[in-house]
């Protein structure tokens, strides 16, 4: 089974195709032009023609007096879990659509909305037949793209293993004291130097299988670089927050 880790990273990247895919879906009057408002019988036509051009689907349309607001879902036999749902409320121009997709996921659906005042109820129910017509084929990316995740996760897995199988037996025979540390998303190597000294090697499925050869063959000529070093010397990562100089002049970064 796939890290939680993993799992979210997919679902993200699913979130991000299908809000791209329904970000314009909902159309609005001009901001300084007034709400073309509806009743809630004229919204009702709308809705019940708009089912009527839509038989490859499944419509239900039921109005929520209490709030005021007319649901359309749209469901598909093709894929149970899957549907649309479009809220309106005429009296304030407002609609919300709502998209839900298996997607193939192990953990739940992903879903998505987008939501607008002052909306054009004619306009968006023709975005929403578009997308209704396009659906299978963004569906298709999304698989395509969970798919293609999918099986680079396999193969960085199979590294990580690679990295926690291979890294204890180098080590046992090096003569160092060593530790290895891993995440979801890497493993830490600390070697243990003389004066208190210690080196920290990040490795990822990425650079491990081309730089694994050089690993012993570094740390040696660190060992020795800090034999020879007469200074108390650490090496760190960069800091933005010191204040560099080249030469004799500041240097000012923006």
């Amino acid at each position: 089974m796939m890290s939680r880790y993993r799992q979210k990273n997919i679902r993200q990247m699913l979130e991000n195709l299908w809000k791209r895919k329904i970000q314009n879906i909902i159309q609005k009057f001009p901001t300084k032009e007034l709400s073309h408002f509806l009743n809630a019988q004229e919204v009702e036509t709308l809705l019940s023609d708009f089912a009527s051009k839509h038989s490859d689907v499944q419509v239900e349309i039921s109005a929520v007096p209490t709030e005021q607001k007319i649901v359309t879902t749209i469901s598909f036999t093709q894929w149970p879990n899957d549907r649309i749902t479009l809220s309106i409320q005429p009296v304030s121009a407002f609609v919300q659509l709502y998209v839900v997709c298996g997607a193939g996921l192990e953990e739940g659906v992903v879903e998505v909305s987008t939501l607008a005042y002052n909306a054009d109820i004619e306009r968006t129910l023709k975005n929403v037949s578009d997308f209704i017509k396009k659906f299978p084929k963004y569906r298709e990316q999304a698989e395509r793209m969970r798919n293609a995740k999918e099986r680079t996760a396999k193969i960085q897995e199979m590294g990580r293993k690679s990295i926690a199988t291979i890294i204890p037996r180098m080590m046992e025979n090096s003569g160092y004291e060593w530790s290895l540390y891993h995440n979801e998303i890497r493993y830490v190597l600390y070697v243990k130097m003389k004066k208190g000294k210690m080196l920290e090697f990040s490795l990822t499925p990425k650079n491990f299988a081309s730089k694994i050869s050089d690993l012993l063959k570094v740390i040696a000529q660190m060992e020795k670089l800090f034999d020879e070093i007469p200074y108390a010397v650490d090496v760190k990562n960069c800091s933005s927050k010191i204040q560099w100089q080249r030469g004799g002049k500041n240097i000012v970064r923006h």
